[in-house]
């Protein structure tokens, strides 16, 4: 029975890591497109005079990054965690 018990743990932990990497990953390219067109960017939209188009382009394009770094996730068991929070590990499987 504990040893079914770790195998649980070790595949929550297995399962968390890959999300992890996978959104490490994401950012990692997100980052680099926003770095790529920076100086784009400036010349053709900040360069200018600010239209409501700048502003709906600033907020599809800033607002949207700033939700997916915050955005909370729901875990299986209901409670709200954030992206940047520490492994879980569920807490019947602690118990001697």
């Amino acid at each position: 029975m504990a040893s079914n018990e770790a195998e649980e743990i070790l595949m929550v932990v297995e399962l968390q890591l890959i999300e992890n990497y996978s959104l490490v990953a994401a950012f990692a390219m997100m980052s680099y497109d926003y770095v790529l067109n920076l100086g784009l960017e400036i010349d053709i939209i900040w360069a200018k005079k600010y239209t409501q188009m700048t502003l709906l382009y600033a907020m599809l394009r800033y607002v949207g990054l700033m939700y997916g770094v915050t955005k909370p996730k729901h875990t299986s068991t209901g409670k709200r965690t954030f992206y940047s929070d520490q492994i879980r590990v569920p807490t019947h499987s602690c118990q001697a």
